[in-house]
């Protein structure tokens, strides 16, 4: 078994000063839900405008609908961010075709739909790399998809299910995984269990083991900053975080 050492005061939630002699890796950013401070979440709009920004990665949520088609919708149900109403499940993709998905946010993105997850995967391929948050039953359908596309070094996917993560690595050995990590322990269970390639964790709870055992295994860290306060974005970059999840990319950007 693999230990990191955590002294007699508990992991240290502080990181390490800035040294001047160091190289500061630029963060790889990704933006959740799509830059959806400024635009309706999962729709082409909140991800052309990540385009602008020049961000790394685009967040979305998968869900199925009734008659198998998967579209970009984190909620179960329409409700919030559609016109509509009931599961998404319940509806057929006729249906859901047609509901408005922007004018919740501003009239100004009325008429937005909700997207295809195959059309955007299409759209996307030469121009960005997706985080595939996975919210379905049956995930085989997903990789299939992923691979007719040849984007299986474009993506990364995230279940937040044991059994499901197990069952991607296996069907999928070549595809990158993320997964939650909230301690060194929980890093070496990701490599062992998951062989995840990501680990993701709040920026609060970031220490130095958790770092270090991210660096033995070879697994990128990412950390999730859900505000605009430029004193954690900073924090993220001098624990040498490989990847930064964010509500606001805009803000982050500005304090580059």
């Amino acid at each position: 078994a693999l230990f990191f050492a955590i002294g007699c005061m508990g992991p240290r939630h502080v990181p390490p000063p800035y040294d001047e002699g160091r190289s500061y890796h630029p963060l790889e950013i990704v933006s959740h839900r799509g830059c959806h401070q400024q635009a309706p979440e999962n729709t082409y709009a909140a991800a052309n405008r990540c385009l602008e920004l020049g961000v790394d990665w685009i967040e979305i949520d998968v869900r199925q609908s009734r008659d198998g088609v998967f579209y970009l919708m984190h909620d179960a149900t329409v409700n919030r961010t559609t016109d509509g109403s009931g599961r998404l499940d319940w509806h057929k993709a006729a249906q859901i075709d047609q509901l408005d998905a922007g004018s919740w946010y501003s009239k100004k993105f009325a008429g937005e739909r909700v997207p295809h997850l195959d059309e955007f995967l299409r759209w996307s391929k030469d121009k960005t790399r997706i985080y595939i948050d996975a919210k379905v039953p049956d995930i085989q359908p997903l990789i299939e998809l992923v691979r007719q596309l040849e984007m299986s070094e474009q993506v990364f996917f995230w279940f937040g299910n044991d059994k499901k993560e197990r069952l991607f690595r296996q069907l999928a050995p070549n595809i990158s995984l993320m997964t939650n990590a909230y301690s060194a322990q929980a890093v070496h269970d990701a490599h062992t269990n998951y062989r995840a390639t990501i680990v993701e964790t709040e920026l609060n709870w970031v220490t130095q083991d958790l770092v270090d055992a991210c660096r033995h295994y070879g697994i990128k860290l990412m950390v999730f900053v859900g505000g605009n306060d430029p004193a954690q974005f900073r924090r993220a970059i001098l624990w040498g975080a490989d990847m930064i999840n964010l509500d606001h990319p805009e803000a982050f950007l500005a304090v580059q």
